[in-house]
This record gives structure tokens, C-alpha cells and sequence, in this order.
């Protein structure tokens, strides 16, 4: 909006202009129609006026002088519309200009990052012919120095390529102890890994079988006993909240500790309200600690049972 005072201020004064002169008409009110000027007219016989015709003259003056104040105002309100339409316009073209300008602004920083690059590449590639060119003269003058050599040595060759067949043979037997030694380490992890695996594999079968023999004990009649057990320690020890309504029934996930201490309560279902929620958490924390298991049931850290008091 300052942007646009600053820009354009002869359009911000016509515009505050009239809204001013809106104002003012909607405030002080038209002023009223011009009546029209009396006529002279000849004296008439009659004595007697019509006092329902007045009253109609009156009426229809009345509703002229409404109509013409409602199109004044449907004139002013136009005008304001068209003065609010013009400013919309020149905000979005206000708008787009600084999209442009942006637009522009973020084309010459991709255009200088584009130059630049080219530039690095440019001397990159310039440093890389420049590394090759000194590689190759380092390859030439090794290659003259070689072959001065075979010229002036002969004999110094020969030694050179029999102590080369002797390192190589050497080498031969080194890379040969190597391979065996490589082929002992793979022996030896393939044989690791394989009694790792057989290791896995018992557990993972002692852990299947523990887990069937829990879940055949939790089928028990003695794990059902036990839990019951706990039920009805817990229910002992419920204060029936006013909330609670008939046919409560609540899932209740119990963390224990050998002795039966309650370490943890989690109420994982339950149809109460948060009142009643609470209320069982405490029953529950009350009734610590809660029964140990009978003989011939694992005992299990965590447990859950299903809440649902006598109504």
C-alpha cells in the first residue's frame, strides 16, 4: 500500500477524494428536488378539493423523492465499487511487476552461476591439457633415457631381466601362498558362519518351543486361576466412580515384577470414561502385590485381563 501511495499519489488523492464526498452524501443526505413553480391558472368554479388526490400528489412526490435519493446512493456505491476494482487492478499489476522484477533478478544470478561454471570447467580443462602435455614429455624423456641405457649397457640388461625373472618367479610364489592362505580364511568363515547359523537356528528352535509351552500354560486352567485371582484382588479394590455405568468392560495391561509388585498399568480398552480409567489404574497400583502364580505356570512380567465389575 506505501508502494503504491509512493507511486501514484495524484490516484491516491482522487481516491480519498471521493470516499470523502461518499461519505459526506451518505451523512448530510441529498438535498431535496426543486418543487415546481406554481401556476397560475384560471379560477375554477369549484370550491371543494379532493382531499384523496392531494393525498395521492403527496405519495407519488414522496416516492420520487425516496427513488431519487436510492439512485444516488446506487451511484455512490458504484463509484466506490469502481474506485475499489481500480485499486485491486493496480495491486495485482503492482504485484506482478515485483514478480517480474524477481523473475528478471533470479534469471541474472542463474545467468552469472552459468558463467561461472563455464569459466571452472574452462580452467579445469585447461589444467588437465596442461598436466598431459607434462606427463607426455615425462613419458619421452623416460623413453630416451631407457634406450640410452640399452645402448651403453648390454650386459647390464641381461642381469636386469634375469633378476626381473627371479623377482617375478618370486612373486609367483608369494601370490600362490597368498591364494592358499585366502582360501584357508574363506574355509575357515564359510565353516564360522555355518556353526552361527546352526547356533541361530537351535535358539530360534528353543524360542519357539518356550513360546509354545507359555502359550500352552496360558491355556491352562491354573494360568486361568491365576488371572482370576488377580481380577478379584483388583475388583476388591475398585472404587466405583459415579461415571461408571452398567456393563463396564475394560482391557487392562499389568507390568509385574517376580513378587508381584506392579511396576506399570496400561488400560488398552475400555468403554468408561477417563474418571473410570483412572479409578481402575488405581484399584490396580492398590491391589500391589497382586497374586504370585500357582505351581506349574511360568510366571510373565506382563499381563492382561479384562476388567468387568459386578454391576
Amino acid at each position: 500500500m506505501l508502494d503504491f501511495a509512493r507511486e501514484n499519489p495524484v490516484g491516491l488523492a482522487v481516491a480519498i477524494g471521493l470516499h470523502l464526498l461518499l461519505v459526506v452524501v451518505v451523512i448530510v443526505g441529498l438535498p431535496s428536488l426543486p418543487t415546481r413553480p406554481t401556476v397560475s391558472r384560471p379560477p375554477v368554479q369549484a370550491t371543494i378539493v379532493d382531499e384523496k388526490e392531494t393525498a395521492e400528489a403527496r405519495q407519488r412526490r414522496e416516492a420520487e423523492r425516496q427513488a431519487e435519493e436510492r439512485r444516488q446512493r446506487e451511484a455512490a456505491e458504484a463509484e466506490a465499487r469502481r474506485i475499489r476494482e481500480a485499486q485491486e487492478a493496480e495491486r495485482q499489476r503492482q504485484q506482478e511487476l515485483e514478480q517480474q522484477r524477481q523473475a528478471a533478478a533470479k534469471a541474472r544470478q542463474e545467468e552469472v552461476e552459468r558463467q561461472a561454471r563455464i569459466a571452472a570447467e574452462q580452467e579445469a580443462r585447461e589444467e588437465r591439457l596442461a598436466q598431459e602435455r607434462r606427463e607426455a614429455e615425462e613419458r619421452r624423456r623416460g623413453e630416451e633415457a631407457r634406450k640410452e641405457r640399452e645402448r651403453q649397457a648390454l650386459e647390464a640388461q641381461r642381469k636386469a631381466e634375469e633378476e626381473a625373472r627371479l623377482r617375478a618367479e618370486a612373486e609367483a610364489k608369494a601370490e600362490a601362498e597368498r591364494q592358499a592362505a585366502e582360501a584357508r580364511r574363506r574355509a575357515e568363515a564359510a565353516a564360522k558362519a555355518e556353526a552361527e547359523r546352526r547356533a541361530a537356528e537351535a535358539a530360534l528352535q528353543d524360542e519357539i518351543a518356550a513360546e509354545e509351552r507359555a502359550m500352552a500354560a496360558r491355556s491352562s486352567p491354573a494360568f486361568a486361576q491365576w488371572i482370576g485371582s488377580i481380577q478379584n484382588k483388583v475388583q476388591r479394590s475398585w472404587l466405583r466412580p459415579p461415571s461408571a455405568g452398567a456393563g463396564l468392560n475394560c482391557e487392562v495391561r499389568v507390568g509385574i515384577i517376580p513378587g508381584g509388585e506392579v511396576v506399570s498399568v496400561q488400560i488398552t480398552r475400555c468403554n468408561g470414561d477417563e474418571v473410570v480409567r483412572r479409578s481402575i489404574e488405581a484399584a490396580v497400583m492398590k491391589a500391589s502385590p497382586l497374586p504370585n502364580p500357582p505351581s506349574g505356570v511360568p510366571f510373565e512380567r506382563v499381563i492382561t485381563f479384562v476388567f468387568i465389575p459386578e454391576d
